[in-house]
């Protein structure tokens, strides 16, 4: 699995230091995959914590990205709910290490809604497929605020909406 990882020097109790951190490694993951062209399907957290248990967990991926932005905004709202521990008990954060889970090819990169919206130009099958991306984009966000369990991603609700039946009694 494709990793980066940021070690505090000593255990860190900073809301913003932490942030800081993360977006560092979220960065340097996002540019390693980019090196490999490609994305990750499903990010793995892992942070160790001075005298606290380490906490650790998986985010899912509609498509797979290596949009540092959108990557982001999906793990925010996770790591602002860890406890990051007290500084007089010596507590507080010492790696924070994430991990690019169910890696997949990518060739042109990874557009942004906005992206689709500026692109006035792009064909039939590459707004197909920004607007498949800027779904799932969607869909991941919402999951990251709202919880896992309260959004599904697109394509269940597409596989359930088939086309109707010509053989098929009609129903009103």
């Amino acid at each position: 699995p494709c990793a980066e990882s940021f070690d505090f020097a000593s255990p860190c109790c900073h809301p913003e230091a932490v942030a800081l951190a993360c977006r560092d490694a979220l960065d340097r993951l996002c540019r390693r995959l980019g090196a490999q062209g490609q994305g990750a399907g499903a990010v793995r957290g892992r942070i160790e914590r001075a005298r606290l248990p380490p906490v650790e967990g998986v985010v899912h991926l509609g498509m797979p990205s290596r949009d540092p932005a959108h990557l982001w905004a999906i793990l925010r709202p996770r790591v602002e709910r860890v406890h990051l521990g007290r500084h007089e008990l010596a507590e507080g954060i010492g790696r924070i290490e994430l991990t690019a889970l169910r890696r997949a090819r990518l060739v042109a990169g990874t557009p942004s809604l906005a992206g689709i919206v500026a692109a006035g130009d792009a064909t039939a099958v590459d707004a197909t497929d920004s607007a498949a991306r800027a779904v799932a984009e969607l869909t991941d966000r919402l999951r990251a605020r709202l919880g896992d369990g309260m959004v599904r991603f697109p394509h269940a609700a597409a596989a359930s909406l088939q086309a109707p039946n010509p053989q098929a009694p009609f129903t009103p």
